[in-house]
C-alpha cells in the first residue's frame, strides 16, 4: 500500500497540471509546497478562492469562457461591462478556498478532513433576459472581497492544525521508537539467557555423553581380562547350590523382582539342574503346585499365578512337565486350543491377546505343541514362511521381517525350522559363519555385532551352532564360560 501512495504521489507532482489557470494560486503556493514537502501527503487540486464571470450557465470547467476573474477585490464595472459585451448566458460566482488533499492512509484521513461550504453563485444573464440588475450586480460583487478575510483566518487555522499534527505525530514516533527500543533490548537480553542457558545444557550432555562413552570403551577394552584367580573347571556343586538357594529365599529381593517370568525362570533353573544330575535337590511337589496354580481358563500358562496367560510361559510349564514327565497333568486339547487360537493369517504368531508378534513366539507354538503332538490344530506351512521371512542378507533372523539379527531370534527361528524338519531353507555355512564372529577374545561371545558377551548369549550362539553341527567352528577351549 505504501509503495502505491509514493507511486501515486511522484506521478501527480511530476504530472502537467490540468486546471485552466495551469499553476498554483499565489496566496496559498507555500500552502502546498509546504503539504507536498510531507511524506504522507499530496495535493491533489487547489484554489485559494476566487471570484469569477464566466459564460455557459451549466457551469462546467471545460468549454466555459472566463469574462473575469480574481483571487482579491473585484470592481463592479468590470462586471457589468463583460456582461454588455456578451450575448452568451452569465453566470457569476464566488468560490472559496478548495485543497484537496491525498494521504497515505485512512487515519492521517480522517485527522486531516476539513469542509466548508461559504461560496455564492448568481446566474446574471439567462436566455437573453437580465436576471440581476446592475446595482445588484454591484452590490453581490462588493459582497465577495469580505469574504476574502475569512479565508486568510481559515489558512491560518489550517497550519495551526497541520503544525499540531505534526508536532503529535512526531511525539508519537518518538515514544514509539523508545518503546521499541526498550522492547528488543529486553528481548536480546532474553535470548543471551537462553542462549547461554542452552549452551550449559548441551555441555552438560556432551560431557555426560563423553563420560559414558568412555565408559564404554573402558569396559570393552576390559571384557577380554579374566581374572588369574578366577575358576580353571566348573564348579559343579556350587553352582547346584546357588540354584537351589533361589528355590528357598522367596523374600530375597532379586526373586521377587523376578515374578513377572518366574515360570520360564523355573524351568531354566530345572534344565540346569538336571543337566547337571542334581534335579531330585528340587522340590518336585512345590514345583508341580505352582505350574498348576498358574493355569488359565482358555488354555494358557502364565508366569506366576494371576498374571495372564502367554505362549512363552506355555512353553514353559509345558517344558517343566516333560522334564518331570508329568505330561498327564495339563489338558492338551485345552493348551492345543490356546495356541493356535494365537496364529495369524501371515503364519506369524501373537504372544498373547495383546497382538504382540515375534519370531520367538513361533519356536515357543511349534515346540510346546511338538512335546504335547498336536501338530496338526495350526498351519504349519505358514508358520514356516513367516519364519523364513525374518532371515537378513547375512543369513541370520531377527525378530520380525526386516529386523536386525540377533543370536536369540537365530536360536528360535533354528529351533522352528529344525522341529519341523525345514533347515533346508537356510544357508548353513553363512548363518555359521555370522554366529562364529560372535566369539570374542576372551572366548566369551556376543548376541550382536559390537555387543559385550555374556553367558546367556553364549547358550544362544552355540545351541544354534550345534544344531547346525557347526561347534568345531569356533574355539571351544577358551575359559569364558
Amino acid at each position: 500500500m505504501t509503495d502505491i501512495f509514493d507511486k501515486q504521489k511522484k506521478e501527480s507532482l511530476n504530472g502537467i497540471d490540468q486546471s485552466k489557470k495551469g499553476s498554483f494560486d499565489e496566496p496559498i503556493e507555500d500552502l502546498i509546497i509546504y503539504l507536498n514537502s510531507l511524506s504522507d501527503f499530496f495535493t491533489t487540486s487547489s484554489c485559494s478562492g476566487r471570484t469569477i464571470v464566466f459564460t455557459q450557465s451549466e457551469n462546467k470547467k471545460k468549454g466555459c469562457k472566463w469574462l473575469v476573474t480574481s483571487h482579491g477585490k473585484i470592481d463592479a464595472v468590470d462586471v457589468i461591462n463583460a456582461v454588455n459585451e456578451t450575448d452568451e448566458n452569465v453566470t457569476f460566482k464566488f468560490e472559496a478556498f478548495i485543497l484537496h488533499l491525498q494521504c497515505r492512509n485512512l487515519e492521517q484521513a480522517q485527522n486531516m478532513a476539513v469542509r466548508q461550504s461559504h461560496g455564492l453563485e448568481v446566474p446574471l444573464v439567462f436566455n437573453d433576459k437580465v436576471k440581476v440588475s446592475n446595482e445588484a450586480s454591484a452590490e453581490r460583487v462588493s459582497d465577495c472581497p469580505h469574504s476574502l478575510p475569512h479565508l486568510v483566518r481559515f489558512l491560518n487555522c489550517l497550519e495551526a492544525i497541520l503544525v499540531r499534527f505534526l508536532n503529535c505525530l512526531e511525539a508519537i514516533l518518538v515514544r514509539f521508537l523508545n518503546c521499541l527500543e526498550a522492547i528488543l533490548v529486553r528481548f536480546l537480553n532474553c535470548l543471551e539467557a537462553i542462549l547461554v542457558r542452552f549452551l550449559n545444557c548441551l555441555e552438560a550432555i556432551l560431557v555426560r555423553f563423553l563420560n559414558c562413552l568412555e565408559a564404554i570403551l573402558v569396559m570393552h577394552l576390559k571384557e577380554n581380562e579374566i581374572p588369574e584367580n578366577a575358576p580353571k573347571e566348573f564348579l559343579l556343586e556350587k553352582h547346584a547350590l546357588f540354584i537351589k538357594a533361589y528355590e528357598e529365599k522367596k523374600n530375597d529381593y532379586t526373586y521377587i523382582m523376578t515374578e513377572y517370568l518366574r515360570m520360564s525362570g523355573v524351568y531354566w533353573c530345572l534344565s540346569a539342574m538336571a543337566l547337571m544330575k542334581k534335579l531330585p535337590l528340587m522340590n518336585k511337589d512345590e514345583i508341580l503346585d505352582f505350574v498348576d496354580s498358574c493355569k488359565q481358563p482358555n488354555g494358557g500358562y502364565s508366569a506366576s499365578k494371576n498374571h495372564d496367560p502367554h505362549l512363552l510361559y506355555t512353553l514353559s510349564a509345558v517344558q517343566i512337565l516333560v522334564l518331570y514327565d508329568e505330561i498327564n497333568r495339563i489338558n492338551i486339547e485345552e493348551v492345543a486350543a490356546f495356541i493356535s487360537s494365537l496364529q495369524q493369517p501371515d503364519g506369524s504368531f501373537y504372544g498373547d491377546k495383546w497382538g504382540e508378534v515375534d519370531s520367538r513366539f513361533s519356536f515357543c507354538a511349534l515346540a510346546a505343541l511338538k512335546l504335547i503332538g498336536k501338530m496338526d490344530v495350526i498351519d504349519v506351512d505358514k508358520a514356516i514362511e513367516f519364519v523364513i521371512s525374518c532371515m537378513n542378507f547375512d543369513g541370520g533372523f531377527g525378530s520380525k521381517p526386516g529386523s536386525e539379527s540377533h543370536a536369540g531370534q537365530i536360536y528360535c527361528c533354528l529351533g522352528a525350522l529344525s522341529i519341523t524338519n525345514r533347515l533346508h531353507h537356510i544357508d548353513p555355512d553363512l548363518l555359521a559363519w555370522w554366529l562364529c564372529e560372535r566369539q570374542l577374545e576372551s572366548g566369551g561371545l556376543n548376541g550382536r555385532p559390537e555387543k559385550l558377551p555374556d553367558v546367556c548369549y553364549s547358550w544362544w550362539v552355540i545351541a544354534s551352532l550345534k544344531i547346525l553341527g557347526k561347534v568345531h567352528w569356533i574355539d571351544e577351549v577358551q575359559s569364558y564360560v
